[in-house]
């Protein structure tokens, strides 16, 4: 299972909490065989052969009044089993 994780960026911590002030993420395609599974619109959950890939979509919303620094990458939810 892989997870997409997203820390927000410095300046973030400075802002005070609010609508306006926040960083989002989100995944922007799920597949039709997932579409009963509530994990699906917060996770990419799919088993893969070693060597495998698969193409998601993701979207990253700045809703503050100023650029912000993110950084997105792969990563295991639970490491190698």
């Amino acid at each position: 299972m892989l997870a997409c994780l997203v820390p927000a960026g410095a300046g973030a911590a400075r802002q005070p909490a609010g609508d306006d002030t926040r960083i989002g993420i989100r995944l922007v395609d799920i597949p039709v065989a997932r579409l009963s599974d509530p994990r699906a619109r917060n996770y990419i959950i799919d088993h893969l052969k070693p060597g495998a890939t698969i193409d998601r979509r993701v979207e990253i919303h700045n809703a503050s009044a100023e650029s912000q620094h993110v950084e997105s990458y792969p990563g295991p939810v639970h490491g190698p089993r």
